[in-house]
């Protein structure tokens, strides 16, 4: 997936599938970085700029001399990516990376390692993670993973009565301001039949989304094998439109630092995950940024606009070759949980704070199911459709008012966990957008894919820079 020069890292399919031996020391999902007494055990030839102790990273020319196939990329977003705002660091997060770097220097084995970059993406209803670039079937392929944004706050001194290899135990636990909360996808074993959802502005001012942020490291470090330590050069978050400028730098100082995650499985006890740099960029941007890559005829010269449709905000981003236009762009703060709120008003009132509930319903919307179990009963969805049109309807209007006429869009990009719902509401409600409608296949993780992107691209400047 990578352009003439971009670098690439191989990891142990890639080099088995040409016959390459792989290091004992890297396992069989890291990248790995050839040195020159490597190469030359293989038959190949060691670029002229490189010494004897420098590793390399190779680039689509040098593959090509000794017959390497390379996966494609639809076109070279350096320049795109570095419109992303990602401030300097301060004084203060300067010193903490390189006191790390002098005490802790980077290595990888069963108790510490070091990853270059890695993104997560807090939802109102869903927090999405990468687990860095894997390879399935032969594809070079980021790989994503979710669990549901509800924590649950554990009892002081109460017994954790989950055997390690359940589903309540399936999650980290995190202790913040004294109060031990569980993220994963166990956290329904431990919540209690009213929890209520709330979509706030300051959410990730919250307890529950450092927690949820800190979910969301215990699976990448289930992911590398539980090493006591874990390392990011770079981490991508993101954030909604309508509180990106208010909370950018509050998020990104949260990210940085050293992060304590509990697994309550003996055999792994406590780790940490250190996080040297971050970057905040908005949602939907990284959904353009990932269409871009993996689509070639996916035009990005002229007007685009992306719509995020996610559990709790509709975001909209219009950007002009790839730079984004603030001034038309935003957020309205209803969105797939305001629907499954709606029809769980229909039903029953007292159904809208039971989490069990209100999930069944939120994915009987999103999957286009033509029922709905909930308390041993069946519903039909077609009786609640103009319920959940209604809250669309408010989504896309709150758009049109920001962004204006859409006549001078040469695409629409829908995405989100809620795009295929959103999609099929603006073909039926505004027809003479369908011919510029499009939606990528696995939209829930179009956005954490994207930070992924920017992540990769911040980490590689880095290191370009030392």
């Amino acid at each position: 997936m990578a352009n003439l020069a971009t670098p690439y890292l191989f990891d142990k399919r890639f080099m088995a599938s040409y016959g390459l031996a792989w290091p004992r020391m890297a396992n069989l999902a890291t990248p790995y970085l050839f040195d020159k007494r490597f190469l030359a055990s293989h038959g190949l030839a060691w670029p002229r700029m490189a010494n004897l102790a420098t590793p390399y990273l190779f680039d689509m020319r040098f593959l090509a001399s000794h017959g390497l196939a390379r996966p494609r990329m639809a076109r070279n977003w350096s320049a795109s990516l570095a419109e992303v705002r990602r401030p300097k660091q301060n004084s203060q997060q300067h010193n903490f990376v390189q006191a790390y770097i002098l005490e802790s220097p980077m290595k990888r084995d069963a108790h510490l390692i070091t990853v270059p970059a890695r993104a997560i993406d807090v939802g109102y209803a869903n927090t999405k993670f990468t687990c860095g670039h894997k390879v399935a079937r032969g594809v070079p392929i980021i790989h994503t993973d979710l669990f549901p944004s509800i924590t649950a706050t554990l009892r002081a001194g109460a017994p954790f009565r989950h055997a390690p290899g359940t589903l309540g135990a399936d999650g980290g636990i995190s202790e913040i301001d004294g109060v031990q909360h569980f993220a994963g996808r166990g956290v329904e074993m431990h919540l209690k039949g009213l929890q209520p959802r709330h979509v706030m502005k300051d959410y990730c001012t919250s307890p529950a989304y450092l927690a949820l942020m800190r979910g969301a490291m215990h699976y990448m470090l289930v992911d590398e094998g539980n090493p006591k330590e874990m390392t990011i050069e770079h981490l991508t978050v993101g954030l909604p439109l309508n509180t990106f400028d208010e909370y950018e730098d509050h998020l990104r100082e949260l990210a940085i630092g050293r992060h304590s995650v509990i697994s309550r499985d003996p055999a792994v006890g406590e780790r940490h995950v250190t996080v040297l740099d971050a970057s905040v960029i908005v949602q939907p941007l990284g959904a353009l940024y990932y269409y871009g890559l993996t689509h070639k005829d996916f035009e990005m010269s002229g007007w685009n606009l992306v719509v995020d449709v996610g559990g709790g905000t509709i975001d909209f981003l219009a950007a002009y070759d790839k730079v984004p236009n603030y001034e038309r762009s935003g957020a309205h703060p209803e969105s797939m949980l305001a629907c499954a709120y709606e029809v769980a008003k229909a039903i029953n009132p007292e159904l809208k704070n039971q989490y069990g509930v209100i999930q069944a319903i939120d994915l009987a919307i999103r999957d286009n199911r033509e029922t709905v179990r909930i308390g041993g009963e069946d519903y039909e969805m077609a009786r609640y459709k103009g319920a959940i049109n209604e809250v669309l309807r408010r989504g896309y209007e709150a758009m049109l008012n920001t962004v204006g006429a859409l006549n001078d869009f040469d695409n629409i990009l829908v995405c989100g966990g809620g795009g295929a719902v959103f999609f099929e509401f603006l073909r039926e409600h505004a027809p003479e957008l369908r011919r510029r409608l499009k939606m990528d296949g696995g939209s829930t993780f179009s956005n954490v894919r994207g930070f992924q992107v920017a992540a990769d691209y911040a980490a590689k400047e880095a290191s370009a820079n030392r």
